[in-house]
């Protein structure tokens, strides 16, 4: 069956859990390699759940030092996964929902670099995101470290403040930020579920 095929018969069924489709889709990718004759290696391969971290780089946004995730959109599942350097845990969201986050990172920084990734098979990549900071919390003003493009594939990748126009007014203005908001504009794919395995904010 073609992928737009699925899609289109799932989207009149009612919405199951991400573990009920990801076995779903298993089954499937099952199915095809039988009557391919097997001759791919399963698409499931157990690695380790650890996720490495960046070398020279402190993450603030972390579990381990005390970070948070304070709110989410309405839908969000398991949020504070973003935070816990897991591959095996993640945020899972309908890809047609308005997907946002806000981060208490451990300590006010001021923040390098943005690393964000999803490694779960069988849903959705991010492809656009914009990240704002802001020194208190809630907040009227978010001050816009600028939108970025990931590149789809399954990998935690790194997003650098400095690459962004809007960087250089950053410098002459910084903020040493406690809060950091990022919201989800555009995923590749077409599956049902969108999810996020990493969130880090790093200075060096």
């Amino acid at each position: 069956m073609e992928e737009e095929e699925i899609v289109a018969q799932e989207a009149g069924e009612d919405m199951v859990s991400f573990d009920e489709w990801k076995k779903k889709r298993l089954a499937e990718q099952a199915q095809l390699d039988r009557k391919e004759g097997g001759s791919k290696s399963p698409t499931n391969t157990p690695s380790q759940s650890k996720v490495k971290t960046s070398k020279n780089r402190i993450n603030f946004a972390s579990a381990t030092c005390g970070a948070k995730i304070l709110t989410s959109n309405n839908g969000a599942q398991n949020p504070a996964y973003l935070l816990t350097e897991n591959k095996d845990q993640y945020m899972i969201n309908s890809c047609k929902a308005k997907k946002w986050f806000i981060v208490e990172l451990c300590e006010p920084v001021q923040v390098h670099s943005i690393e964000l990734g999803n490694l779960e098979l069988f849903s959705s990549l991010p492809q656009e995101f914009v990240a704002s900071i802001s020194d208190r919390y809630p907040s009227k003003e978010w001050k816009s470290l600028g939108v970025f493009h990931a590149r789809e594939e399954r990998s935690i990748q790194s997003f650098s403040v400095g690459e962004n126009p809007i960087y250089a007014k950053y410098l002459k203005n910084p903020i040493y930020a406690k809060y950091l908001k990022v919201e989800m504009i555009t995923h590749y794919g077409h599956e049902h579920f969108c999810t996020l395995s990493i969130l880090r904010s790093e200075v060096i």
